[in-house]
């Protein structure tokens, strides 16, 4: 059942109005005026009926009172005037109505009018409650998920702790079996800080709360930063690895670099043994451009931009699939500084992980010493 309210100073027209919806089943509320309309539109209605020649407060200005009253509500408004001209319903939808019937008013199509307008109050009413309760749902996901991370990064801090005490002991052979084991230990514990890590950045990213501390500077160091300790274990599996990295930009520099270490893990668990890894920059007018290719398995064109979707799972042309965060994260990070990134390939390199980054921040930033 809805509850209409009828505005009108003749009481006869107020009367015929609530004839009109004697056996609708809905509840007729009715006023007088504007100000008497005011009133009762304190508690909202779900219809509004309203004449437009009336004394003192006319039906324009009531209808732009309401609309203030009711803000994001979206509640109909149907103005009834014997005024016929373009003007008048102009002035009308320019206040805010959204419907406008002529005097008489005709009874069916009044009835299939307010029908109308009362079911797509009912679909806007729903939508905002699922709003609602998606955004609660957020919240809850979001909430949890800080407080996985919170649990996470202990027992984490521990593990790594423990292991480089182990790896530090002379008895250990860091060449034999047991160290080399300890130190695959000690690379995954790093890889699931970062996994932990970007779960944080996500939720920032998602929420707009991702403040970036932008500095200039060489990427080279970050790049070479992230593959040093890296280099024994691609020498392991024969993997030949080439950097030629020269660009500057004006970056949050521990954000790419967490960039990079995604970037260059996803190409290091895709290259095949005795494979190659090629790391690079250009310079063009849109920005600087880095590039991290592998001789793995190419990406089908298709699926290239589902990559960086979160939680999508992309077959490459062997039909091996990889489903995660990590690429996601490294969109939303770049996207943050301005940039972009894309996968394409070359003849050598079947796929080629390749972002864009201004030359400076072009996005509002936290800026070191600002």
């Amino acid at each position: 059942m809805a509850r209409i309210l009828v505005v009108d100073d003749e009481p006869l027209n107020r009367q015929l109005l609530r004839a009109c919806f004697a056996n609708s089943g809905h509840a007729i509320v009715e006023a007088r005026d504007g100000h008497e309309a005011l009133i009762a539109a304190q508690e909202t209605p779900d219809l509004v009926l309203l004449d437009v020649m009336m004394p003192g407060m006319d039906g324009f200005e009531c209808v732009r009172r309401l609309r203030v009253l009711f803000d994001a509500e979206p509640v109909p408004i149907v103005l009834v005037t014997a005024l016929d001209d373009r003007e008048a319903k102009m002035t009308g939808l320019a206040a805010g109505a959204d419907e406008l019937l002529t005097k008489p008013i005709d009874r069916d199509e009044l009835l299939v009018r307010a029908g109308n307008l009362l079911a797509l109050r009912a679909r806007d009413l729903e939508l905002q409650r699922r709003m609602v309760e998606l955004a609660e749902l957020r919240r809850f996901q979001d909430d949890t998920m800080a407080m996985i991370v919170h649990d996470l990064r202990s027992p984490l801090s521990v593990i790594q702790s423990s292991i480089d005490a182990m790896i530090g002991r002379v008895e250990v052979d860091p060449s034999g079996e047991v160290g080399e084991s300890l130190i695959d230990c000690r690379r995954a514990c790093a890889r699931m800080s970062r996994l932990v890590g970007n779960i944080l950045e996500i939720a920032a990213a998602e929420s707009g709360r991702l403040n970036l501390r932008v500095t200039p500077g060489s990427l080279a160091p970050l790049v070479e930063g992230v593959i040093a300790p890296r280099r024994a274990a691609l020498q392991r599996r024969s993997v030949e690895v080439s950097v030629d990295v020269t660009a500057s930009a004006e970056v949050d520099r521990d954000l790419i670099t967490r960039v990079i270490e995604n970037l260059i893990d996803n190409a290091a668990r895709h290259t095949p043994q005795g494979g190659r890894m090629r790391v690079w920059t250009t310079e063009t007018p849109e920005g600087v451009e880095l590039r991290i290719g592998n001789s793995g398995s190419s990406i089908p064109e298709s699926s290239r931009a589902l990559v960086f979707e979160k939680y999508t799972q992309v077959w490459d042309s062997k039909g091996a699939g990889s489903v995660g965060l990590g690429l996601y994260f490294c969109r939303l990070a770049i996207e943050a500084h301005g940039g972009s990134i894309w996968i394409e390939e070359t003849a050598e390199l079947p796929t080629v992980l390749a972002l864009r980054l201004p030359v400076v921040a072009v996005r509002p930033a936290l800026r070191v010493g600002a």
